[in-house]
């Protein structure tokens, strides 16, 4: 076994595998097929030291308690070993399992189209978002490669409707909705309603949503439950407090937020659904997390649909990240191998500095 600091290897009849590629499933297809020969010829010495990497979940070596992928280590595959595994052929059945999964990561990382949406809140008139909208397009009339949302008040929503038309660069979105599609219901909106307004996302969830107003996980889910089958895709957002975070429960919290709120979303409604990740003391505050604290988050939080769904489904859901991300930290941010995009609040309400975010992903 070869250890290195950006992927681990194996050596495999005329080819080297990533072992970070090499799912449970195709484990237990790996032994069936030579079940004369053991998948791990280690001494002592070296069981000792395998042991220990998969001790080392957080630093992104094997997520072996959740069974799933190191995504540091499938971006660097991608990057850096694809060229060498095609130029040998297919021949031993540990080699075939490894391309295999290899290619299929590969796909899925490059299928993961960046995604920003603008969160404008309770900002914006008409009469300002007719403005907006006339600026940030000639900022952007160039730039293609990226799904960008803007998700206005409900009051904006007809109008940036039939200025956007037919638009397929700018997707419109919504910053809430209820789950009931009719009824006595004072002050909601319904899915119906969106759609019949062109809209195509809903944010759900959102931290003010949730600390301010007293939504819980089970109503956030009655509404993604409602939102798939009426055409909308949910932004679904997870995030932790400051208080959560110094006790290390992060990642609980965001496992708990994540299978309550997606309960009863199946595999394929799935690939409708993004996550955003946002922590909930970056919000607002000028703080951000570093980009090394997102994408331990992102993981995680792609390890935990991976778990509610499976590793195939996990690989292609698009998870954001929001919380002061700005034209100055967007680049670095979206550099990382599990952040396929941001949801942004003040910023969004700047035309350049919007547009500067989107570049920066388009960069990346």
């Amino acid at each position: 076994i070869i250890l290195n600091a950006q992927i681990v290897l194996r050596a495999c009849g005329s080819i080297v595998v990533p072992v970070a590629l090499i799912t449970p499933n195709s484990k237990r297809e790996i032994l069936n097929l030579q079940r004369e020969e053991t998948l791990w010829k280690l001494g002592g010495a070296q069981r000792r030291e395998w042991r220990e990497m998969n001790r080392t979940c957080n630093a992104g070596i094997w997520r072996k308690k959740r069974g799933g992928h190191c995504r540091e280590l499938i971006a660097s595959a991608y990057q850096n070993e694809i060229p060498f595994f095609k130029k040998f052929p297919r021949v031993d059945p540990y080699c075939r399992i490894g391309n295999r999964e290899l290619g299929r990561e590969a796909e899925f990382l490059k299928m993961r189209k960046k995604i920003i949406a603008a969160n404008w809140k309770m900002n914006m008139t008409v009469a300002e978002t007719v403005s907006y909208l006339e600026n940030f397009r000639s900022h952007v009339d160039e730039v293609n490669g990226v799904e960008i949302v803007i998700a206005p008040p409900f009051t904006a929503i007809a109008k940036l409707s039939e200025i956007l038309g037919g638009s397929q660069k700018i997707r419109l979105g919504a910053q809430n909705m209820y789950f009931e599609m009719s009824g006595a219901f004072t002050g909601e909106i319904s899915p119906a309603m969106l759609r019949e307004l062109f809209v195509r996302y809903v944010i759900l969830g959102h931290s003010e949503r949730r600390q301010i107003f007293g939504e819980t996980d089970a109503l956030i889910n009655k509404k993604v439950l409602v939102a798939l089958p009426s055409g909308l895709r949910p932004i679904l957002c997870v995030g932790e407090t400051l208080e959560e975070r110094d006790a290390g429960r992060e990642k609980d919290v965001l496992e708990t937020q994540l299978r309550g709120s997606l309960a009863g979303v199946t595999p394929a409604q799935m690939n409708d659904v993004v996550i955003a990740y946002e922590p909930v003391w970056a919000i607002g505050t000028g703080r951000n997390a570093t980009p090394e604290q997102a994408q331990d988050a992102h993981a995680h939080v792609r390890a935990v649909l991976s778990e509610l769904t499976d590793a195939a489904t996990a690989a292609k859901v698009r998870i954001q990240y929001g919380g002061s991300v700005k034209p100055a930290n967007a680049a670095t941010l979206l550099s990382q191998p599990d952040i396929d995009g941001a949801l942004v609040g003040g910023a969004s309400l700047e035309p350049l500095a919007f547009s500067e975010i989107v570049k920066a992903a388009v960069e990346k």
